[in-house]
């Protein structure tokens, strides 16, 4: 009868445990969305802005390359591969338009683009390019990857 006892309180005891566990889970994804919901309001409001500059070129003597980013959350890119020999229509001139998307408050993420590089470190005055992995480039080209803001 005491092993009775004692085993019912374990049960009961495990019992409020988990609904207790349960109300905390329901507790803590609130507060998530919540924060979720501030973070979204308190994302800057993005501004038209083109950027332009000359990104170094494995092949050619660079990559001309304008970029135009929308309030919409839409883009327009253009590349000119300078010097490079021609193969035929869209081999040294190329346009693409897609979306883009904020990481944060500063990496700008051209969620279209699959072959090259799609994400961008914004400043006030200036897009810096990332590796193709996202990563800083660093090393004495650096400065380099640098698109300036038109206007």
């Amino acid at each position: 009868m005491r092993i009775s006892a004692i085993l019912l309180a374990v049960i009961l005891f495990a019992a409020c445990n988990q609904g207790e566990k349960k109300a905390e889970d329901h507790s803590q994804h609130g507060e998530t969305a919540a924060a979720t919901d501030t973070a979204m309001q308190a994302a800057p409001e993005i501004t038209a802005s083109t950027y332009f500059g000359v990104v170094p070129c494995a092949d050619c003597e660079g990559i001309e390359t304008t970029l135009t980013l929308k309030s919409d959350y839409r883009y327009q890119l253009h590349t000119i591969y300078q010097g490079r020999k021609s193969t035929g229509p869209g081999s040294n001139e190329i346009s693409s338009e897609g979306t883009w998307m904020l990481h944060g408050a500063d990496t700008i993420h051209l969620r279209d683009v699959k072959d090259g590089p799609s994400m961008y470190i914004r400043t006030d005055s200036s897009l810096v390019q990332l590796d193709m992995k996202g990563n800083r480039i660093e090393g004495k080209l650096a400065a380099k990857y640098i698109l300036k803001k038109n206007g």
